[in-house]
């Protein structure tokens, strides 16, 4: 048995009920008796949106904003509310992982392992140096 999130549709609130995967489709409301919807849930810390085959989920419950989430520009304003922002990584980083996932695809195991270590090793100085070189600047602004 698994805790999932619902919606009931009827009394329009949230609900959270234990059951089978199966079984999730045919729940009903402990409180109206109306028809429970499954809610796409997200992790509190997660950057985007979650996605369908169709595209993005909407409909959810967010638990890091504390609401349901029926847009994306919905999303975008309660997040400027609370000042949390996407989390989007740097240039650098996705470089590094379209690097790795080409080596990954490209190569056997035991190479791709040392080439991935290498990969991150190199990124990992570059990073360091930008962040040690924007503390210079930001040092020698304050003189």
């Amino acid at each position: 048995m698994i805790l999932w999130q619902f919606h009931c549709s009827t009394c329009d609130l949230p609900r959270e009920e234990f059951c089978d995967h199966v079984d999730r489709g045919n729940q009903m409301c402990s409180e109206c008796g109306g028809p429970l919807e499954h809610v796409q849930t997200v992790q509190a810390f997660s950057g985007d949106l979650p996605q369908t085959k169709t595209g993005i989920a909407l409909n959810y419950y967010d638990d890091t904003l504390g609401e349901y989430i029926t847009s994306r520009k919905q999303r975008e304003r309660l997040m400027a509310k609370k000042g949390l922002r996407t989390y989007e990584p740097d240039p650098e980083m996705k470089k590094s992982r379209a690097e790795i996932a080409y080596t990954k695809k490209h190569s056997t195991p035991a190479e791709g392992k040392a080439a991935i270590r290498a990969i991150g090793k190199e990124a990992g100085g570059k990073r360091q140096k930008r962040i040690i070189k924007e503390k210079i600047r930001e040092g020698l602004k304050g003189m």
